[in-house]
């Protein structure tokens, strides 16, 4: 079975948060391919990304569809779009999902990759945290 790993990442943000399941990403536009710090986040239902990312791949925001989500203790409205991402080092599974773009501040400090529209794309995706580093795998 094909397999991509991704090992964990330190997250210099919130003290206690250690390696967390970052991953990197090239959110696809139709201007240019803008890079994403994403954790990758089971609890989550969709992706979730800042708006300003969209406006630099040069994604239209004004018609998307509004939609409330509660994140990081809060709720705001995002817009739901979708559009094409990839993993960097894994540009052949170029994936085309659902995605929240939040005006507000990522408050967390990264976007977030849910299971919706991600997930899906994959056979199984592990989580390896008795491994150091610890790792992603997804497999397909």
């Amino acid at each position: 079975m094909p397999q991509f790993k991704l090992h964990y990442q330190a997250h210099s943000g919130k003290a206690g948060h250690g390696h967390l399941p970052l991953c990197e990403l090239a959110l696809i536009g139709p201007i240019r391919r803008v890079p994403i710090i994403a954790v990758v986040d089971s609890g989550a239902t969709h992706p979730m990304f800042p708006a300003s990312a969209a406006m630099d791949a040069g994604i239209d925001l004004s018609r998307a569809r509004p939609i409330s989500v509660d994140f990081g203790g809060s709720t705001t409205v995002g817009k739901l779009v979708r559009t094409y991402i990839e993993f960097l080092g894994l540009s052949e599974r170029r994936l085309c999902p659902d995605v929240i773009f939040v005006e507000e501040e990522m408050k967390l400090g990264y976007a977030m990759l849910g299971r919706r529209g991600i997930f899906a794309q994959f056979a199984e995706i592990a989580f390896a945290e008795k491994i150091s580093p610890g790792r992603i795998i997804f497999r397909w």
